[in-house]
């Protein structure tokens, strides 16, 4: 393909793709850098090099495509998905998070949703644990995580009007 539409964006991604599947990441690397080189604006592009770049540990880099790929592609699900995966791979959790919540959003009840469910609850346990919990069992996670949801976009003083309930109940 390549050969035949040098200049089209897309042959360069498939090339890319097919590298990546094989895992040979610089040549996927190198491809995708070629569709970029074509089309700045290829969210497919910016996905995959991202991707790639994130996979080989050149996170700082990928972050920058991966942040473009979700611009261009606001709607995709994997693009979300690379994005958080690479923030979670950099230490960045907050971010990773949000990021997670999108591609839970943008894919209900879907396989790429379900992984996003269970990375952030691998954050809530990294975060648990490193605030002295100890073993954090995945259940509780996931109880923890519906129950901290109840509160998204309540007033303060409701929540804290609640919590002094629990508190008092005991």
């Amino acid at each position: 393909l390549i050969t035949f539409f040098p200049d089209y964006p897309g042959a360069w991604v498939a090339l890319g793709v097919a590298r990546g599947r094989a895992r040979f990441w610089n040549d996927a690397i190198l491809a995708f850098r070629q569709a970029v080189a074509r089309d700045e604006l290829d969210g497919l592009a910016r996905k995959n090099l991202g991707a790639a770049l994130s996979q080989t540990g050149k996170l700082e880099e990928g972050l920058s495509h991966l942040k473009a790929a979700v611009v261009l592609l606001t709607e995709d699900p994997q693009a979300w998905l690379n994005l958080a995966m690479n923030l979670e791979q950099a230490g960045e959790f907050g971010e990773a998070e949000v990021a997670y919540s999108r591609v839970i959003a943008l894919d209900p009840g879907g396989a790429i949703s379900e992984r996003a469910e269970l990375a952030r609850n691998r954050i809530t346990g990294k975060k648990l644990r490193e605030h002295g919990v100890g073993a954090v069992r995945s259940d509780i996670v996931v109880f923890c995580r519906e129950a901290l949801r109840m509160f998204e976009g309540v007033a303060l003083n409701d929540v804290k009007r609640v919590t002094m309930e629990i508190a008092m109940i005991g």
